[in-house]
């Protein structure tokens, strides 16, 4: 199995993570929603509460960004599955951003002192090394004469 199928399989798992999170964060917004019709609070008094408000915004937040990374990363998948050039240069793109993406839920849950820290730690490590291994095997280094033959061959 060559590098890019390695990284395709890697990249179409990554999408269906970031799927999952989101249609959970989806069905847990739902579920607040519901819960809070059911005693019947109010949207103000929901609001007004901070750790509720800020629950609130966080689950709608993920319900939305998750989703729309989760598809464009299936996406980029399968054109990398399919080596396309396109692919290669949007994953690249992408997985720039993602780091910077785990990066901002590490802080968002830092201060609202949720226990998953050590959580989106290891997201970021993870994230980190998907990112580095992407650059290093998609990356097309040239040296005097053109493209190196590792490029070639992916």
């Amino acid at each position: 199995m060559n590098k890019l199928r390695i990284l395709a399989s890697i990249v179409l798992l990554l999408g269906g993570v970031y799927l999952a999170i989101g249609i959970s964060s989806f069905l847990q917004y739902r579920q607040v929603l519901q819960t809070f019709a059911y005693y019947g609070v109010s949207d103000e008094i929901q609001m007004s509460v901070p750790e509720i408000a800020s629950a609130r915004n966080r689950l709608l937040a993920s319900a939305i960004e998750f989703p729309l990374a989760g598809i464009i990363v299936l996406c980029v998948g399968v054109g990398l599955r399919f080596s396309k050039l396109w692919a290669r240069r949007v994953w690249l793109v992408v997985v720039s951003f993602l780091p910077l993406l785990h990066i901002a839920r590490l802080f968002q849950d830092h201060q609202l002192h949720n226990p998953g820290v050590l959580l989106r730690i290891a997201e970021i490590f993870f994230i980190g090394s998907v990112a580095v291994l992407s650059w290093s095997w998609l990356h097309r280094k040239t040296n005097g004469d053109g493209p190196a033959e590792e490029s070639r061959a992916i």
